[in-house]
């Protein structure tokens, strides 16, 4: 059952397209290097990277890896090439209404085929390979608010099926403020969440259907930054446990730090942040304060960043690694 639950957990990371940084803070997980960044996904969006390439060194256990992009006239992407070492490429299309919406995506990824109708009110979204189908439909409110979404899995045979439904509301503002999450129609767990004036929220609640399980409580700064994340779990029976992330802004409001407290507070990981007007890098330290990864960035004269060079440490060893990404724009 655990293998099933993992690729459930799997499929429904892949079809998410957007998240709220602030409820989930994935800044630490800086290992899956060939996860696009987000502005250069946006990169993408807007028409502008033509290919990303990666290299290891001899110690790394990947040599190559390159992202191609195609577009139509109107700068929407048409086709998206991903090489790997000498393997076939998985290709990504995409196709478009006379309007220029996206009607549908179509991957080879993994022997995964996709498809995504979409809509004002409702998106229908596919996935199959020869051992599971994965369907999931979206369905939005008049500001594109999604209200309702529905993830069903087919295994196939004694398996069978299984779905998961969530349901959200929104105040006048179009904040968030409540998720429910139902498993194969039962009520499992939801969330509610508080905002302040400036629509940042300051306060989310996990629930079950008995009680309270955790919360997290959210600080800013005057120039309505994040600087405070604080994650209080309450277990049924021990005491309650704390967790938390706080930030440092330089006068330009860039973050130059960012930690990562553990329950105990004896413990914390760090990222330090340096700026040229852009990053210009990047370090990552461990519990101990040593440095495990040294990030390097360049820049074009248009600020599109360029070469990325990255260094690992193996503190346990006197080895290293070292690899390079490389970044290419159509004018």
């Amino acid at each position: 059952m655990l293998n099933y639950k993992i690729k459930i957990i799997v499929l429904i990371l892949v079809i998410s397209t957007s998240c709220n940084s602030q409820k989930e803070n994935t800044e630490l997980n800086s290992f899956n290097y060939f996860k696009e960044k987000s502005h250069l996904e946006q990169g993408e969006l807007n028409g502008k990277i033509k290919s990303i390439s990666y290299f290891y060194s001899k110690n790394g256990s990947i040599k190559e890896k390159t992202l191609k992009v195609n577009y139509n006239k109107n700068g929407n992407r048409i086709k998206k090439f991903r090489y790997y070492q000498d393997a076939n490429p998985t290709v990504t299309t995409w196709d478009y209404d006379k309007k220029g919406n996206n009607i549908k995506i179509k991957s080879t990824d993994n022997g995964y085929a996709n498809i995504i109708i979409e809509n004002n009110k409702k998106t229908i979204k596919e996935y199959k390979n020869s051992k599971l189908s994965l369907t999931e439909i979206e369905i939005r409110d008049k500001n594109r608010n999604i209200i309702e979404s529905t993830i069903t899995i087919d295994f196939g045979g004694s398996l069978g099926v299984r779905t998961t439904k969530r349901s959200y509301s929104y105040d006048k503002k179009n904040n968030q403020t409540s998720q429910k999450v139902y498993e194969d129609s039962i009520l499992s767990y939801s969330y509610v969440y508080q905002y302040n004036k400036f629509n940042k929220v300051i306060l989310s609640k996990s629930l079950n259907s008995e009680r309270v399980l955790s919360y997290h409580k959210y600080s800013y700064d005057a120039s309505n930054n994040l600087i405070k994340d604080e994650l209080i779990e309450i277990p049924s029976i021990e005491e309650e446990k704390t967790e938390m992330k706080t930030y440092i802004y330089n006068k330009n409001n860039q973050k130059i730090e960012y930690r990562h407290y553990n329950r105990d507070f004896e413990n914390c990981t760090k990222i330090t942040y340096k700026y040229d007007n852009n990053l210009i890098e990047k370090k990552f330290f461990d519990k101990k304060n040593r440095l495990l990864e040294f990030h390097k960035f360049k820049y074009d004269n248009f600020n599109n960043e360029v070469l990325e060079e990255v260094q690992i440490i193996k503190n346990d060893t006197t080895e290293t690694e070292k690899f390079t990404r490389e970044y290419k724009y159509y004018k």
